[in-house]
């Protein structure tokens, strides 16, 4: 199997331009969508998160508050490698495990919003980074999680800077608008049938 990794920036719009692959009908695995899953009660990782942090992280229904711990781990630079490690190997053991049910696809592509911070990279065929100026991000994501603007820059410069993301990636996606957006994921998919085809 020919596997893709699809990174950005957080708010760098990874979600929209997975969409349009799986449009393609090209299996998309979403490494967020399995963290969320991970962290769901009664999962390894949700007790062992709740065991470290205690019971004040928890919603009244009892699922994490994800803000919360969001807010603990970018204000604790040790809390956030504890979290890390803790999913990092459960997430990809799980995406191995996703990897292994779609053998007839013509390849995969796999979202890592972390590719080169945790090395997922190293067992991927072909990197693929979304291009989106901080700027933009930042909007993006003060919209989207409705949080304080310091907190949102704390989450970007927890992050590779979209420079170095662009230098170690083998493809990039222009997400800045939607002109030419398309388009651009029908040209690379072209390639990377070629490549798939040729490993």
């Amino acid at each position: 199997m020919f596997r893709v990794g699809l990174t950005g920036g957080i708010a760098s719009g990874k979600s929209t331009i997975s969409q349009l692959f799986a449009e393609l009908n090209i299996p998309v695995i979403d490494t967020d969508v399995i963290s969320h899953q991970l962290m769901q009660k009664g999962q390894q990782a949700y007790q062992e998160t709740l065991l470290h942090f205690g019971p004040h992280i928890l919603n009244q229904d009892d699922s994490i508050n994800r803000v919360l711990l969001r807010q603990i781990i970018f204000s604790e630079p040790a809390q956030k490698t504890w979290l890390e490690n803790l999913l990092h190997p459960l997430i990809r053991a799980r995406t191995e495990q996703q990897i292994a049910s779609y053998k007839q696809a013509d390849y995969v592509l796999v979202v890592v919003p972390l590719m080169f911070e945790t090395g997922f990279n190293r067992f991927l065929d072909h990197i693929i980074a979304i291009d989106c100026p901080p700027p933009t991000q930042l909007e993006r994501l003060i919209q989207r999680d409705r949080i304080q603007p310091e907190l949102a820059q704390k989450m970007l410069d927890a992050q590779l800077d979209n420079q170095q993301r662009l230098q170690l990636a083998d493809s990039c996606i222009n997400n800045q608008d939607n002109l030419n957006r398309k388009q651009d994921v029908l040209d690379l998919h072209s390639r990377l049938l070629v490549l798939a085809g040729r490993k």
